[in-house]
This record gives structure tokens, C-alpha cells and sequence, in this order.
């Protein structure tokens, strides 16, 4: 998913910890920044998950480091792989990195130009940021390059999930909103749809070849097949492996579903768990004994972190967040969240947990669109309604606007973030996400 910087004011207020240092509030996350920010001050703000470039933190000397011969502690406190992480500074929680815009004319670029909103990766062909992954993570992905499987428009991948804060500004009066759990897993999709086939050959076909050795013309059609795939790849057989090694959990997840879908209809959905030899599918996320900001998640959770969502050891569950349906001349009609959970219903398999149940919310004037960060913060904390034994990764907001389309907004909670940002700070760690 795309990553970019985006030009932003803060506001500002006293840190109540520390003299030297404010807090700001800037696209709806919190910051620590320097006493000599100026409320109201035009910056730009890098999100958690990036990774600042080499020239950017060159510039400005902030990747920390210890003189040699005095012992003292200079620099910035990025570390040497330049990450921009969710943590705690002195007690308070910082969900980012901002920066005035003055910092960015050593690219050349005329300050007047960025504008608030702007978002970027380059400015003036100077490099500024990008999607922050481990060194593992990178190789795993250059090692399956060329290896994709193939593409079919009738079974298309689940479009990208934006960071919600970023762009509730955007969305229009009279959108509805569904809020639902977000499921720390592996993203799948299961169809039955058109597909390009070849034809056998006629029997004259087969005397042609017997005879004069010559291979006949390969003629397909289309027809309607069952397709599994990963977020990326669309999965050949049973045998075809994975990051995981053998792909057979995903095949069983969807077993009661072959047989039992409607000509064109696509499920998009997480599982979660463990494959079928007991690994589970998202890495344990260790709650570092040494890491003073993870004291409460230890107390609570524990100091390693398994994200079962309740599923016994060698099983995985199945959670659909979105159904379509695909004519044959390739239009896509999206279904109503309220028809995907009868859908659910009818064809015996879970949907994601809504987590405001009652009503869903819908924005009726721009102060209640101004509002929903606040008001969603909380479903993003404490531990899954799933299974109390890990924390919630956050919320899902499915929007479903006026205009008759459909988009999904992200929203991660702190908590799951400082957990995120330890794991991926292990070179050797590879996100299996970004890899299926």
C-alpha cells in the first residue's frame, strides 16, 4: 500500500511531563514535538509504518547516535534504520512524526507551493519517505517477483485500505458508516467465476496429432470455476506453496464454500489463527520486558502475544468483510453491509464482528464528520471482542456513500502499533501481509 508524507498544521499544548517538549495534534494523531513549535505551525506529518529517507535525515542529523570519544548522546532519536514509529515519550504517546516545512528547503522546492493536504514522497526529485519494510520482509518479496500467479478481471484483489484518518475529511455529508473489527490475519478471496479455459481436443484433433505430429490450435472459452487467492496471487492447486509453506489451511478455510456460490460471486475475507501444523499465521508479537511503555500490555496480555481470535491450535477461522458480485461482461456490484451479513448467514460462515452494533453512523453535517476520529478512538483500544487474550488492532470503517460507491478506512489502535513497531524492529521479521 502506498505510503506519503502529507502537509499538515499542528495544534499544540503543554507537555505534562516534560518541560522541553509540547504535545501536538495534527490529521487527527498525537505527537510530541519541541517547545519551540508554534501553534497553528504549517509542517509536514509522516504517519507510522514509513521510513524517512537517507537525504532527509542527513539534512537534519536525526538519527541518534553516541559520540565516541565524549559519550554523549547526539542526534535525533530515529534509529539507524529510520523508521517512524508509534512510542512514548516521557509517558506520553507520540503517533508519528511532524517537522515544520521549513525543513524541506534544502530539496529546493518553493515552500509556498505545499500547500495543507499535499501529500508526497519526492519533493524537487529529492527523496523524503517511503513504506517502511524489514530487511527479511524485502527479500521475501524480491524472491517471489516474476512468481505471481495469473490475473483474472472477473476476480479482482480487495482494493487498499487507507488510513482512516487521513481522509475522513473527504468523505461526503449523508455517507453511511459500518465500524467493524479489524482482525490481525491474512487477507484471502474465494470465487466462482469466469475463467479463460482450454478446450479439449476434438477426436480429429487428436488423430492430426497422432498422424502428422502436429499440434492442434489451443481453443478456450469461458467458463465458471472455483478461484482461491491470497491478497495478491490467485492460488493453482493445492500443492502450489507459500510464505507459509503449504497453502492447505487456506484450502480448507474455504471447503464448505466450493459448491455453494452463486455464478460470479466473490468473498474477500481474513483468516486467522494457525495453519494446520500449529504455526500461526501472524507472527507472536513479543511485549519486550526491557520496553518500560509496554508494563500495562504485559500486565494484561502477557509478554508474548498470540493472535488466535479463538481458534484451537492447528485450526483457522474464517471472517468475510465483503462480498461482490461479477456480471459476465465484467461489472462488479458491490453488496450493502447489511446483505454481505445475511449472505454470511445463509452460506454458515463469520462475518467481521460489527463493533457498534445498534445503528450504523451516518454524517450528517461536517462537525459530526469532524467528530469521528474521537468517537472511534475507543473501539481501538483494550483487548479483541473476540478473544480477550490479545489487544484489538484496531477498527474498519466500511463507508458506504451517497453516491452509491463503497470504500473501507482503516483506524489502528496505539496499543497494537507500539506491539507492531517492537516485532518490526527484528531485521528477520517478515510480514506475511505484504508477501501473499
Amino acid at each position: 500500500m502506498a505510503y506519503t508524507a502529507v502537509v499538515a498544521k499542528i495544534s499544540t499544548r503543554e507537555h505534562p511531563n516534560a518541560d522541553r517538549l509540547l504535545l501536538g495534534l495534527c490529521k487527527g494523531y498525537q505527537v510530541v514535538v519541541g517547545k519551540d513549535t508554534v501553534d497553528g505551525q504549517l509542517g509536514v506529518f509522516f504517519a507510522t509504518d514509513g521510513q524517512l529517507s537517507p537525504e532527509m535525515c542527513e539534512e537534519h542529523d536525526l538519527i541518534g547516535y553516541t559520540d565516541p570519544e565524549t559519550g554523549e548522546k547526539k542526534g535525533g532519536f530515529f534509529a539507524k534504520n529510520r523508521r517512524v514509529r508509534s512510542q512514548k515519550l516521557r509517558g506520553e504517546k507520540s503517533d508519528g512524526y511532524w517537522t515544520p516545512i521549513e525543513n524541506f528547503a534544502f530539496t529546493g522546492v518553493d515552500l509556498s507551493t505545499l500547500e495543507e493536504g499535499f501529500e508526497f514522497t519526492e519533493l524537487n526529485g529529492v527523496p523524503i519517505c517511503n513504506k517502511y519494510f524489514t530487511p527479511a520482509t524485502l527479500k521475501a518479496m524480491n524472491g517471489k517477483s516474476g512468481q505471481q500467479a495469473r490475473a483474472n478481471d472477473h476476480f479482482a484483489k480487495h482494493v487498499d485500505t487507507a488510513q482512516l484518518k487521513h481522509h475522513f475529511s473527504l468523505l461526503p455529508v449523508g455517507s453511511i458508516l459500518y465500524v467493524t473489527e479489524k482482525l490481525h490475519g491474512t487477507s484471502g478471496r474465494f470465487g466462482y467465476v469466469l475463467e479463460e479455459q482450454n478446450l479439449p481436443w476434438t477426436k480429429w484433433e487428436k488423430i492430426k496429432k497422432k498422424v502428422f505430429r502436429k499440434n492442434p490450435t489451443v481453443r478456450t472459452e469461458s467458463r465458471y470455476k472455483h478461484l482461491l487467492g491470497t491478497r495478491n496471487v490467485i492460488l493453482a492447486d493445492h500443492e502450489q506453496e507459500g510464505f507459509y509453506g503449504s497453502q492447505e489451511f487456506r484450502w480448507n478455510a474455504v471447503a464448505q464454500l466450493e459448491g455453494n456460490l452463486h455464478p460470479g460471486e466473490v468473498l474477500y475475507f481474513e483468516l486467522t489463527g494457525y495453519t494446520n501444523d500449529g504455526t500461526p499465521i501472524m507472527s507472536p508479537q513479543n511485549a519486550d520486558k526491557s520496553a518500560s511503555e509496554l508494563k500495562a500490555v504485559r500486565k494484561q496480555f502477557g509478554e508474548t502475544i498470540t493472535y488466535t481470535y479463538g481458534q484451537e491450535l492447528g485450526t483457522c477461522g474464517l471472517w468475510v468483510y465483503r462480498i461482490t458480485r461479477v456480471a459476465e461482461d465484467g461489472s462488479t456490484v458491490e453488496l450493502p453491509w447489511n446483505q454481505v451479513k445475511a449472505r454470511c448467514r445463509e452460506l454458515a460462515v463469520n462475518h467481521v464482528p460489527d463493533r457498534i452494533t445498534d445503528m450504523p453512523l451516518v454524517i450528517g453535517d461536517i462537525r459530526e464528520r469532524e467528530r469521528l476520529p474521537s468517537l472511534l478512538e475507543h473501539y481501538t483500544e483494550g483487548a479483541s471482542p473476540i478473544d480477550d487474550r490479545h489487544p484489538t488492532e484496531g477498527v474498519v470503517v466500511r463507508v458506504e456513500r451517497p453516491d452509491g460507491g463503497t470504500e473501507f478506512l482503516k483506524f489502528k489502535g496505539f496499543t497494537f502499533g507500539l506491539l507492531e513497531g517492537y516485532i518490526k524492529s527484528n531485521d528477520d521479521y517478515v510480514d506475511a501481509e505484504e508477501i501473499s
